[in-house]
């Protein structure tokens, strides 16, 4: 059972700039997008990514596990909030199938939060991870080749996105290489740098701060582990239920020390919403705090109500493209290995791109 609950009295949305704008999703390519993924949630549909046309079109998605139901009620989260379902146990390998027969050389996972498991589904994540590396194998990567591809390219370590169009040839049977503007930076990377397997991306939830939970989902060597502080430290308690800006940071320092114990190469990720009424300083002093704690990539978009859900909070401001390019450089500044900064960004956007500059940039 899932149900909708207002969270606060917003006004009106004002309209959405131009840069916000997005062309919509032809009935062939969400019926592909439907077939391809089966009962399987992905957070492209669930949280409505603005994103969904780009990300389809050149073969990439995000899959959501343990279901559409979340136990927590975010005041900014599109997802439902209510009594999850039982964990499916056949749901992991059904991803990984998913993955193995679209032939995804990186995927992405996140999950809604399930405070009602006592392990906040983390054996979960791990039977989900070990089913696909049992189906795909791990990522490998010629490292020489991606140094010297990357260091053609410019802006590195620094992605803004497009449009979102959707290609023609994204409705085949399988997913073609990219086409946009964007994509070609993706194609090329991946293409002379990919040698075979399938890199993993997790975002995960705080696990309720338990310890053996974030250790246990990192044992399973993910290449990226996420966790999202969503905003400022000065907005966590107006926009997210239960968790907090201390904890959240105590995530992203276990999961880097276990890797780091078990001599596993990682990387941490986190993502901040713009448009919340925080100031530009804040932003800057929360950028500053992640990178002090040793988180590797970022990403930073604009912050969007959800139109379905009465009672979210309200957007207080549609922040300029300019503003997200200032923070994308002073991220670099600070020293993330990668940043993802533009008004449609999102956490998964261009996520094996992300990786595979900021792998190439870690070892310059």
């Amino acid at each position: 059972m899932s149900v909708r609950t207002e969270t606060s009295l917003a006004p009106e949305l004002p309209a959405r700039p131009s840069w916000l704008k997005v062309r919509r999703l032809s009935s062939q390519v969400r019926e592909m997008i439907d077939r391809s993924v089966g009962a399987t949630a992905t957070v492209c549909k669930e949280a409505n990514c603005p994103n969904i046309g780009q990300c389809w079109a050149r073969g990439t998605a995000t899959y959501m596990l343990m279901g559409d139901t979340c136990t927590r009620n975010c005041a900014f989260c599109d997802v439902n909030f209510g009594k999850p379902r039982p964990l499916d146990p056949a749901e992991p390998r059904r991803v990984a199938e998913s993955v193995q027969g679209l032939g995804l050389k990186y995927t992405v996972m996140t999950c809604v939060d399930r405070d009602d498991l006592p392990d906040s589904g983390a054996a979960h994540w791990v039977a989900t991870i070990e089913a696909i590396r049992e189906l795909c194998g791990e990522l490998v990567l010629d490292l020489d080749a991606l140094h010297t591809t990357n260091g053609r390219m410019s802006n590195i370590g620094g992605l803004n996105n497009d449009s979102g169009t959707v290609p023609s040839e994204a409705a085949s049977s399988h997913f073609r290489p990219p086409t946009s503007d964007l994509g070609q930076s993706t194609a090329e990377l991946w293409t002379t740098a990919y040698v075979s397997g399938t890199g993993i991306e997790i975002l995960t939830g705080d696990f309720k701060g338990d310890e053996e939970s974030i250790r246990s989902v990192v044992r399973s060597r993910p290449d990226v582990f996420a966790h999202n502080v969503e905003t400022v430290p000065e907005l966590q308690k107006l926009a997210r239920h239960k968790a907090t800006w201390e904890r959240s940071l105590r995530v992203l320092d276990i999961a880097r020390e276990e890797a780091a114990r078990l001599g596993h190469s990682m990387f941490t990720k986190t993502a901040l919403m713009l448009g919340l009424g925080e100031t530009d300083q804040q932003v800057r002093e929360a950028l500053a705090i992640l990178r002090e704690r040793g988180v590797d990539l970022v990403t930073i978009g604009q912050y969007l109500m959800p139109r379905a859900i009465p009672g979210k909070l309200a957007v207080q401001r549609f922040v300029p493209p300019d503003e997200f390019g200032a923070l994308r450089d002073y991220a670099l500044e600070l020293g993330f290995a990668g940043v993802a900064s533009s008004p449609l960004v999102r956490s998964s956007y261009m996520a094996e791109t992300l990786y595979a500059r900021a792998l190439a940039r870690s070892r310059q």
